[in-house]
């Protein structure tokens, strides 16, 4: 998180007064399926916000909680990054829990991925994960959404609870 956004996690303000979605597992997931879950998700944000400046920056919130710079972003990146398995490897940080975030200068939502870094994956394949913070109402629609593309269960939880539980500082 930047700072803006960590003081609107304490304050529980936008998004954090919302709804997180993510797999309802606590596993990780077989990138294909997050790939398919972010096709499902991003779309639907972009339609939201089409003219929306996005910012990036490395979450570290359960890592160590280490607060960050934003950076400018695009749709046109998180696009490029969801274009194949090979391309969403392109958003892994290389440090254990640490996630990339995109989110709009507003904070109408907080989109974060996780891939797993190579030397960390014990699994045959590589994973990761995904979380959304949002509104409620529409994180019951991206819920649906990811659960429908991915096959696989995608739960709402409320989101200061959900960052809250997951605070590694």
């Amino acid at each position: 998180m930047n700072e803006a956004l960590e003081q609107r996690w304490h304050d529980g303000s936008a998004p954090f007064n919302g709804q997180t979605v993510a797999f309802a597992s606590a596993d990780l997931m077989p990138l294909p399926a997050l790939r398919l879950a972010l096709l499902a998700i991003v779309p639907r944000l972009r339609q939201r916000w089409p003219e929306a400046a996005l910012c990036t920056l490395d979450d570290w919130h359960e890592h160590d909680g280490f607060v960050n710079e934003a950076k400018p972003a695009s749709w046109h990146d998180i696009s490029a990054a969801l274009a194949s398995n090979e391309a969403l490897l392109t958003l892994g940080c290389g440090d254990f829990d640490v996630r990339r975030a995109f989110f709009p200068p507003t904070c109408d939502f907080y989109l974060r991925v996780y891939v797993l870094a190579e030397y960390d994956n014990d699994y045959p394949e590589r994973r990761g994960d995904f979380d959304v913070t949002c509104a409620p109402e529409l994180a019951v629609e991206l819920a649906e959404l990811a659960a429908s593309a991915s096959e696989l269960p995608v739960v709402g939880r409320a989101a200061k609870d959900f960052f809250d539980c997951r605070y590694g500082g």
